[in-house]
């Protein structure tokens, strides 16, 4: 830094004034933070994932600070077309990209310096159910941005916080005052339970209705239906719905049962919001996706693609 102090002492005030610039570029330098955006698509549309990567890559853009290829991770690809319905709801399928997903987070998370200079940024395209195993998943170990989809624009709804996810979540034995959802309770029953979340547009209740009396008789049913709509422009409404659907999911003073049947339609990042919340539950979680019959086309079931928690599928992810 000769130069430097010589530049300062032989000309004066110009001296100082680049100083003093050189010490803010500096600092800026130090805080600085690298984003990224990391779609990740599951889907069974060639269409679908290409408008994701589109829109994800025009709305980024549009903000002058994001870039695709995360520093160490040049070749990230979280984007899988399924050839047919049947492999898109296929465990085999959710299964390779979960664990995907969760090795590439994970990098991420190292080559960043855990958290310090680099942040992520991530929209879906996918299954919501997909989602919330994804969140379960998780363990609090990525600081992730998550974004909603909606009208054509993207929405900033949570940056992934372990003290913020505990003011809003429910605690064990105090009444809890649903906000955003309808409850309606069912028969109680000692061992299985189908619980049924509609916060999409998609009215869902009469498919699994059907559902549940071929496969499922023994079965209570228990359904949330929203009383609202969520506001893309209000993050704090989404922690909240979050907190209530784990709330539904654990609360065993509301249900004893053993096994707990998942049918959604609800928006994926909510659903990854309430899988965080949860994490390794001991009550088994069995995920319903919703699938059309190749034969007639409007015919609809159900088929479970996963049983949570998954030690081997937790053990492949790392």
């Amino acid at each position: 830094m000769d130069w430097l102090w010589q530049a300062v002492v032989g000309n004066g005030a110009y001296g100082l004034l680049v100083a003093a610039l050189l010490g803010l570029m500096w600092r800026w330098q130090r805080n600085r933070r690298d984003d990224f955006f990391l779609p990740i698509v599951l889907t069974d549309s060639e269409s679908m994932r290409d408008n994701v990567r589109g829109n994800a890559a025009g709305y980024f853009s549009s903000l002058g600070m994001f870039r695709r290829t995360i520093t160490g991770l040049p070749h990230v690809d979280l984007t899988r077309v399924a050839g047919s319905q049947a492999e898109l709801v296929s465990s085999e399928m959710w299964r390779e990209l979960l664990v995907e997903t969760l090795r590439t987070l994970r990098k991420a998370n190292d080559v960043a310096g855990r958290r310090s200079r680099e942040r992520l940024h991530v929209v879906f395209g996918t299954l919501s159910l997909w989602n919330f195993a994804l969140g379960t998943m998780l363990k609090n170990r990525h600081a992730l941005r998550l974004y909603h989809f909606q009208n054509g624009d993207y929405h900033f709804i949570w940056e992934m916080d372990r003290r913020v996810k505990n003011l809003q979540s429910p605690k064990a034995g105090q009444p809890f005052e649903h906000r955003f959802f309808r409850v309606t309770p069912g028969t109680a029953s000692a061992k299985r339970e189908c619980l049924v979340v509609h916060v999409g547009t998609h009215p869902i209740g009469q498919d699994v209705e059907r559902y549940r009396a071929a496969h499922l008789p023994d079965a209570s049913l228990r359904v949330l239906t929203k009383v609202r709509d969520l506001d893309p422009k209000n993050p704090t409404q989404w922690i909240r719905a979050a907190a209530e659907l784990t709330h539904a999911i654990c609360d065993q003073t509301v249900s004893q049962a053993t096994e707990l049947y998942l049918f959604t339609d609800a928006p994926a990042v909510l659903m990854l919001m309430a899988g965080d919340a949860i994490g390794d539950y001991s009550r088994r979680v069995c995920l319903m996706q919703l699938v059309k019959s190749s034969s007639e086309q409007d015919a609809k079931t159900y088929r479970e693609v996963l049983r949570l928690p998954d030690p081997e599928l937790s053990k492949l992810a790392g």
